[in-house]
């Protein structure tokens, strides 16, 4: 028991925000494959907390880029906010507090967490805004996400553009356990002047497709599309 006071007090340290339960802390640094390997104690994993702050973190970013962009769409909404969220950007989140090596994790997922899996680092981070949210409240939840990460954000959103490919099977990998695949559709133009129409595939349904002067580009495009109308119609 006083190794485990010994974690709480080390990551309270590090957080920045004073925890009243600090089992909650803990449960959010706990990895399922930990909590396998010690179910007769006092451990649980952070499953439930990573699946509340998700949800917190989503509603964060979209009411904070809704009040910034007064003039933005909703598509331009969604994208903002889907680099707000992703995986890599939870993930930068994480390692500026520096808890990354404070994740009790099981011994197998220890050399994954060394080689940079970044599923184990965005789910951490979700679960610590869930168990502050719990702890607190969503003013709470919100000043400390906003204050902590506020160089990140305007980096992210500062960006001069954004991997749609990556974001979009991300998206499907996580939501539907699918990998998408692109599908050249048609062509045109002479040699040197050729224009490209790629769709974008699901589980052989076509999303969307778009044209762009090389693959890559009618690529980025597609999936930029296909991106938007997941989210929208989920």
């Amino acid at each position: 028991m006083e190794e485990i006071e010994k974690i709480k007090v080390r990551l309270q340290q590090k957080i920045g925000y004073p925890f009243k339960d600090r089992d909650l802390l803990l449960e959010a640094f706990t990895h399922k494959s930990f909590f396998h390997e010690h179910r007769d104690s006092v451990f649980v994993n952070n499953e439930r907390l990573e699946f509340l702050g998700d949800a917190v973190l989503d509603l964060i970013a979209g009411e904070f880029l809704y009040k910034r962009h007064p003039k933005a769409t909703e598509g331009q909404l969604s994208q903002m906010r889907s680099s707000l969220v992703n995986t890599l950007a939870c993930t930068a989140y994480l390692k500026k507090m520096g808890v990354v090596d404070l994740i009790l994790l099981g011994k197998g997922e220890k050399k994954l967490l060394h080689r940079g899996n970044q599923t184990i680092y965005s789910g951490t981070f979700e679960a610590l805004l869930g168990a502050i949210f719990l702890d607190s409240s969503l003013k709470e939840v919100r000043d400390f996400f906003l204050r902590t990460f506020s160089d990140e954000i305007e980096e992210i959103l500062t960006s001069p553009a954004q991997n749609f490919k990556a974001l979009f099977q991300e998206y499907v990998q996580k939501e539907y356990h699918k990998v998408p695949y692109y599908e050249l559709m048609e062509e045109k133009g002479l040699e040197h002047e050729k224009s490209f129409c790629m769709a974008i595939f699901v589980d052989k349904e076509k999303i969307a497709e778009a044209w762009g002067h090389t693959k890559k580009e009618a690529e980025q495009k597609a999936a930029q599309q296909a991106l938007y109308i997941m989210r929208n119609n989920r």
